[in-house]
C-alpha cells in the first residue's frame, strides 16, 4: 500500500536542489515520486522519481515544468503508470 504525502507543512519542509517538496508518494518497495516547487527557478515546478533508504531520499529522473497544472498532471501520470506496472 503506498504512503501518500500530500501538500502539507511536513512535506514542504523537505528540499531538493532548491525545490520545496510539496507532494510525494512512497511505495512499499521504497520507491516513490515527488512534486517540487521553486518560484525563482526558470522552470518552477518539477516531478522526480526517488528511492528511500534509511530515511534518506535519492531523487532522479526529474521532469521540469512552467505551470503547476502540468507538473501535477505529470505527477499523477507517473504514479498511475508505476502502479499499473508494479501494482
Amino acid at each position: 500500500m503506498p504512503k501518500y504525502y500530500p501538500i502539507n507543512e511536513e512535506a514542504a519542509m523537505e528540499q531538493n536542489v532548491g525545490y520545496a517538496i510539496t507532494r510525494a508518494i512512497l511505495y512499499d518497495n521504497d520507491r516513490g515520486f515527488a512534486l517540487g516547487v521553486n518560484p525563482g527557478a526558470p522552470a518552477p515546478y518539477v516531478t522526480w522519481q526517488f528511492t528511500e533508504e534509511h530515511g534518506q531520499r535519492d531523487y532522479y529522473w526529474g521532469r521540469y515544468f512552467n505551470t503547476e497544472g502540468e507538473a501535477v498532471k505529470n505527477f499523477l501520470d507517473r504514479t498511475s503508470d508505476y502502479e499499473r506496472q508494479y501494482g
